[in-house]
């Protein structure tokens, strides 16, 4: 797996794994805005020489350190990041989603998914409990 972006706080992260063809992107702690975008733009380019139709998304939280990410940051994965990595992947995504530990987050990814779904963009979601799962899962998402 290659890094593709590391924010200096290793809040945010993004990775690709051309073994088998699927980008990760993992957000801890507290996020900011250009870190968020950061980390999710760093797979739209690479995904213009490299359009896999697979990624995870790993929320790493619990009570004692939840995620914190500016709505703004996800109103722009929903309206921006999401249909441009859809057309990029040819209309055909596969999302493992590793699965936050707190009620707050659990909560926001639904409302996020729900958004992107209203947007026409028809996705593969599976949830995990560890990314390890997910790599696993990625390997034959059907």
């Amino acid at each position: 797996m290659n890094l593709l972006y590391k924010s200096s706080d290793e809040s945010a992260t993004s990775y690709i794994c051309d073994e088998t063809g699927y980008y990760l992107i993992r957000l801890q702690s507290k996020v900011s805005e250009q870190n968020y975008k950061a980390a999710y733009s760093a797979v739209l380019e690479s995904a213009k020489t490299k359009p896999y139709q697979k990624i995870i998304l790993s929320v790493i939280d619990d009570d004692e350190n939840p995620l914190s990410v500016p709505f703004s940051a996800r109103s722009w994965f929903a309206s921006y990041f999401s249909p441009q990595f859809y057309k990029l992947a040819q209309n055909q995504v596969d999302v493992g989603i590793v699965k936050p530990k707190t009620k707050l987050q659990t909560n926001m990814m639904h409302v996020i998914l729900g958004v992107v779904e209203k947007t026409n963009i028809k996705i593969n979601a599976a949830y995990f409990d560890k990314e390890e799962e997910a790599k696993e899962w990625m390997k034959c998402p059907t």
